[in-house]
């Protein structure tokens, strides 16, 4: 049996630490396609390092096997994980629409790339998406559709969404599938008041909420379009719904250069507030949104780095900071048979196209971002968006193939391999050290 097993491609390991106080000399071990975490000696990794299968004995080897870090010798891991995640499209019942009912945001955002004008989503494409929606829920293959309220800046389209999501519900009904929604969000608007009517009218269950850095980075980045500072309102905002609402709430911060000696300010004053076992706290680069954003962002491996040094805050302060990624199949809308944005103008299949110049006047059959890379039978962009997988099969994105982090991260943003940028997440630069982290965490624990 030991000849016919393997190291799997797909793990990572922390540094040899050592225990203070049971004296274990080892790794922390992750399997990035299981999820599995294991404790093994230093001489045991150095085993399977070497490719000495024979000597780890018969128990040690199984449980290896169950955990995937060891797999079958003959198994094209890489085929596998990318077959794993196109069945997970294929299998998918969940049907998820992002509407974006307004193009209109009172932030003016520096690096925003979107172009914002106060135009709401019609009546008559209200009408033809909610056709769409009843056609797709027809088809008998979903058991849920989930919506994704999305900007510019949703809640200046609230009066679009008191029009839609008592409709949205009743197709859900009709056909048998639930229905729940989630809110991406300035917070400039999320007051008490509107965030019960998000959850009792609008079945919404998560809202997302950017805040770039301490008062002061902040309003540099995000000012009003009237030039005021917004932080202490979103803030204000921010802990009267922790209080008072059972909203999943999810705060943002995303890290340039400007405000990256910020973050851990924020951090600190989240847990002043004592909001840091009530929300789910990340950071995020900027991107490329058809502006120069990408231009201000920290280079990979500093961002990196500064992360693990914020997760290591957050667990200090009372965060409850998720160290490990998880297993990533889907790896986002563009990829889904059914999914779709639709922008305040008409349609898309990507939230970062929206409202933003540099990718054209929108479309709804067909992203109208340029593709750099055309393929012989010509592919419209949202087809090469959906094709993501099979091209990963076919040999293109090489660098998703040489990487242990593909099985949590999936290949992070077609959009982007297609415009020429890598999209790998941080993980792939620290997931060592968050395995330090988390085995110094065990031990405090202990």
């Amino acid at each position: 049996m030991s000849r016919s097993m393997k190291l799997s491609r797909y793990v990572a390991a922390s540094d040899c630490l050592t225990a203070a106080r049971s004296g274990f000399r080892g790794r922390l071990v992750f399997s990035t396609r299981s999820g599995n975490l294991m404790r093994l000696t230093e001489a045991a990794w150095q085993t399977l390092l070497a490719d000495d299968i024979d000597a780890i004995g018969d128990e040690q080897r199984g449980v290896l096997a169950q955990a995937g870090i060891l797999v079958d010798r003959s198994e094209d891991e890489f085929a596998a994980v990318v077959r794993e995640n196109q069945a997970a499209v294929d299998a998918n019942d969940v049907l998820y629409q992002v509407i974006q009912p307004s193009a209109w945001c009172e932030l003016a955002c520096g690096g925003c790339g979107q172009a914002h004008e106060k135009t709401l989503k019609s009546e008559l494409m209200r009408e033809d998406f909610l056709a769409r929606v009843e056609s797709r829920l027809a088809s008998g293959r979903y058991r849920e559709l989930r919506i994704g309220w999305f900007g510019a800046e949703p809640l200046t389209g609230i009066a679009v969404m008191r029009d839609m999501s008592p409709r949205l519900m009743t197709l859900a009904a009709r056909h048998g599938c639930g229905y729940s929604a989630r809110l991406v969000t300035s917070g400039l608007g999320l007051t008490p008041k509107v965030a019960r009517e998000l959850a009792q009218c609008h079945g919404v269950r998560e809202v997302e909420i950017a805040l770039n850095g301490d008062p002061k980075t902040h309003g540099r980045r995000r000012p009003g379009t009237n030039g005021k500072e917004s932080f202490a309102a979103i803030f204000r905002n921010l802990c009267l719904i922790a209080a008072a609402s059972n909203l999943g709430i999810t705060l943002r911060c995303n890290v340039t250069r400007e405000n990256a000696t910020a973050v851990s300010g924020l951090i600190e004053r989240i847990a002043e507030a004592g909001l840091a076992g009530r929300i789910r706290f990340y950071v995020s680069s900027v991107c490329a949104s058809g502006a120069a954003a990408h231009d201000t962002a920290l280079d990979p491996k500093t961002l990196a780095d500064a992360e693990v040094e914020w997760l290591a805050l957050q667990a200090r302060l009372g965060y409850q900071p998720a160290l490990l990624p998880q297993r990533r199949k889907i790896v986002c809308l563009s990829v889904q048979h059914d999914a779709e944005v639709v922008d305040a103008h008409g349609g898309n299949n990507c939230t970062e196209t929206p409202c933003v110049p540099a990718h054209g006047q929108p479309d709804r059959h067909a992203v109208s971002f340029p593709v750099k890379v055309i393929t012989q039978t010509q592919m419209q962009p949202a087809q090469r968006l959906k094709a993501f997988n099979a091209q990963l099969l076919n040999g293109e994105h090489r660098q998703c193939a040489a990487c242990a982090m593909l099985p949590v991260c999936g290949g992070q943003c077609p959009k982007s391999w297609h415009e020429g940028m890598a999209p790998c997440p941080s993980t792939k630069h620290n997931i060592r050290h968050r395995l330090n982290l988390l085995f110094a965490l065990d031990e405090l624990a202990k």
